[in-house]
């Protein structure tokens, strides 16, 4: 019988998302921890501050698209460097000085209403949708 192979597991330590009026404003930012610890960012700087000081791995849903290039740019402006993946015109993964970004959609690469539906949960609407 064929040795069973090691189940890969992903980490992650926290979830992100940013909310724009339009591509280039900024509305709001969310992280929340594995532990469920949430957050809500009136400024960009702010999401990126408590990011960068927990460290560890952070996805975002269709991040590589918009969110991960946000928070790159203000990292860089901040003097902070990191290793970026691509897959095409999407960031895949980001490392560097202990923090980690990951785009979601390249695993699941459907909107985050539908994945909400397949956990059996309803994708909230904000109050400026």
């Amino acid at each position: 019988m064929p040795e069973k192979r090691k189940r890969k597991t992903v980490r992650v330590d926290g979830v992100f998302d940013i909310e724009c009026y339009g591509w280039d404003k900024f509305k709001l930012g969310v992280t929340m921890t594995a532990n469920g610890d949430t957050k809500v960012h009136k400024t960009p700087l702010s999401m990126v501050e408590e990011m960068y000081s927990r460290g560890g791995s952070w996805w975002g849903h269709n991040g590589g698209k918009y969110d991960i290039l946000q928070v790159l740019e203000i990292l860089r402006m901040g003097g902070v460097s990191q290793s970026i993946s691509l897959s095409q015109s999407r960031v895949t993964r980001t490392m560097g000085d202990g923090l980690m970004m990951r785009d979601s959609y390249a695993l699941v690469p459907m909107g985050l209403e539908s994945i909400a539906e397949m956990g059996g949960r309803l994708k909230p609407k904000l109050w400026f949708d």
